[in-house]
């Protein structure tokens, strides 16, 4: 959970810096990600949103894939859809 608040921390300050477009923080909530992250087998599905990024890191999701979302290297064919 720990790991939760540095990169909400970071990731904020860069967006804040205008550096990416989104970015919600998941602080006071970090351990329902994690709790959640626990109970569930690996079989089991999940759909996390933009305030689990504590539920990805307990399941082992890569950071840099965390960060390669946030800061795309081409342009993004969403328009805006994920933040409706």
């Amino acid at each position: 959970m720990m790991l939760t608040r540095v990169f909400d921390d970071r990731l904020f300050n860069a967006h804040r810096q205008g550096k990416t477009s989104f970015y919600m923080k998941s602080t006071g909530e970090e351990a329902m990600g994690a709790a959640t992250a626990m109970v569930l087998d690996a079989a089991d599905m999940c759909f996390p949103t933009y305030r689990m990024v504590s539920y990805l890191m307990a399941r082992g999701y890569p950071l840099i894939g965390l960060v390669n979302q946030l800061f795309p290297t081409k342009p993004i064919r969403a328009r805006g859809a994920s933040c409706r």
